[in-house]
């Protein structure tokens, strides 16, 4: 706020003085010879005076001298401040303030300036905590406020890797967490992850997701942006994989009358593998070499489970269908079922030169005859209604020996067989 107070030369008018005020912002003032200005940005003020006791009544003016009214500038208080690792300067507040308005590290605008927006470090000052000063002057007015800075150095980072649990099946997903302390970076906080050993990144978040087949170790490197010294860290974990079991397929089963729970085979099984009657190792359970009959279940086929879990919950699991069908009892024939005979002699007597199986019964169909020789290489599949064998191979004659043959056949349709052997003599 100023005083203009316009000063005339007569001091005693001819008739009576006006005075007619202006300025650049519009402003209505008073017809007096003094005014009071208040202005927050540079003001031009003008004032044109008259005199009404002029020659012939016509009002003479003359302009006075413009008057040139500058705010008075008024710096807002900035608090004392306390960071770490840096400091950027703040925009400058107040009213009145020219646009020039800065920091200085020595008071009346002097020393190092610093403008809002820049940063400074512990490094950039000789001795800390420092006074700063705001400064402003438009030429008549200025302003002036300080504040203390102190800037201390960041803390050393520290990083700590977790993850969804200790021990993993291959082929199980966890998740690792990579945790930063300070919480709050002076920048912003990069993250790389690797496999140790490794130059490919595999995430650049704050964690990461794996799947691992066998053990490895994950690597992690944290890095502060806002930091030019000891602005990273690096950190390890190692994801232990245990091994699954793998069981050996098991194929369809068919017996007669009761089963054998065979052996469980595969790789890095727990020992403790059984068979169960529903998946997942629930049901009814059995061990290898354990027998079970025809009435255990109600209609077949029934599908078994072969399953295996480790201490570590890893496991595995096959399926397979069994059938047990019933043991036909074929009741004794009354006369032999065949007459095979335990000789022969291809000497071309008329007499024993073929060998072959006759058939006492109608209920019988045989479906195969074959004779070996005492190694057992095939020599002969015999026709059911051929006359027999000779005792050739290749149309060779065959030494004097014993000679094995299979028969199979069926009874009623139930499939069988018998073996048995005969002599050759020459």
């Amino acid at each position: 706020m100023v005083t203009l107070t316009a000063t005339t030369v007569p001091a005693t008018p001819y008739g009576n003085y006006s005075f007619n005020w202006s300025d650049t912002q519009g402003t209505s003032y008073p017809n007096t010879s003094s005014i009071t200005v208040t202005v927050n940005v540079a003001t031009t003020v003008s004032v044109t005076v008259n005199d009404s006791g002029v020659e012939n009544g016509t009002d003479m003016g003359f302009d006075m001298k413009d008057f040139n009214v500058l705010p008075v500038i008024d710096i807002d208080d900035l608090v004392d401040q306390n960071v770490t690792g840096s400091f950027t300067f703040p925009a400058i507040t107040g009213t009145g303030l020219t646009g020039a308005e800065a920091y200085y590290t020595q008071p009346n605008g002097n020393g190092i300036m610093y403008n809002p927006g820049d940063v400074v470090t512990a490094a950039d000052f000789a001795v800390l905590p420092i006074a700063l000063y705001i400064y402003d002057d438009n030429g008549s007015c200025s302003d002036e406020e300080s504040f203390i800075l102190g800037i201390m150095d960041p803390p050393m980072l520290s990083l700590t890797i977790s993850a969804t649990g200790n021990d993993f099946c291959a082929g199980e997903s966890t998740t690792l967490t990579a945790t930063v302390s300070p919480a709050t970076a002076q920048g912003s906080y990069n993250y790389e992850w690797r496999e140790q050993g490794a130059t490919t990144v595999l995430s650049t978040a704050m964690s990461l997701t794996v799947m691992p087949a066998v053990t490895t170790v994950y690597e992690c490197t944290v890095t502060d942006t806002g930091l030019t010294t000891n602005n990273s860290i690096t950190e390890t974990l190692t994801i232990n994989v245990i091994p699954v079991p793998e069981l050996n397929p098991i194929g369809s089963q068919i017996a007669t009358g009761s089963y054998t729970f065979p052996s469980i085979g595969g790789n890095n099984l727990s020992g403790n593998q059984l068979f169960y009657t529903q998946p997942n190792g629930l049901g009814s359970s059995y061990a290898t070499g354990d027998v079970i009959d025809i009435t255990d279940f109600i209609t077949y086929p029934v599908t078994l489970y072969a399953y295996d879990i480790n201490a570590s919950g890893c496991d595995d699991e096959i399926s397979f269908e069994l059938t047990i069908n019933p043991v036909v009892v074929i009741p004794e024939p009354e006369e032999p079922l065949f007459v095979i005979p335990d000789y022969m002699t291809p000497n071309n007597d008329g007499y024993h030169d073929f060998w072959r199986i006759d058939i006492n019964s109608a209920d019988v169909t045989v479906t195969g005859i074959y004779i070996f020789d005492r190694y057992g290489k095939l020599l002969k599949q015999l026709a059911p209604d051929g006359i027999g064998w000779d005792a050739t191979y290749n149309g060779n004659p065959l030494p004097s020996s014993t000679y094995w043959y299979q028969l199979k056949y069926e009874v009623n349709g139930v499939p069988t067989e018998t073996t048995g052997f005969f002599a050759v003599k020459r």
